[in-house]
């Protein structure tokens, strides 16, 4: 089972915790199954982009705030009952967490996504 939201903890359930340490500078780091560990005091806000006169995003407009701890634990595998931190679920569907992406750039032409006006 999980920690609550923002407990201290030296090891992270069965799971291995890549790169992370108890320092006070802010980290997040993807733990090997499991939820992202975020430590230093990071700041956690939900913000939603918002549209410009011609319907495209533009700016964030901050919404609700959560109070945190120097060392959280938010939720990777989005079946937690208590989003957007994590409660140990993972452990029990069997979350594999595989982190993929690509090094391709983008084609901004090919995406739609205009430049800055």
């Amino acid at each position: 089972m999980m920690p609550k939201a923002g407990s201290v903890i030296n090891s992270h359930s069965n799971n291995k915790v890549l790169g992370a340490t108890m320092a006070s500078d802010k980290k997040i780091v993807v733990s090997k199954n499991g939820p992202y560990v975020v430590t230093g005091g990071v700041p956690l806000s939900i913000q939603t982009i918002m549209p410009n006169k011609e319907g495209l995003s533009w700016e964030w407009k901050k919404g609700r705030t959560f109070k945190i701890d120097p060392v959280y634990y938010l939720c990777r595998c989005g079946h937690s009952k208590n989003k957007p931190f994590c409660d140990g679920t993972h452990e029990k569907i069997h979350f594999e967490g595989k982190e993929t992406a690509t090094r391709q750039r983008a084609n901004r032409l090919s995406l739609n996504i205009p430049s800055h006006p």
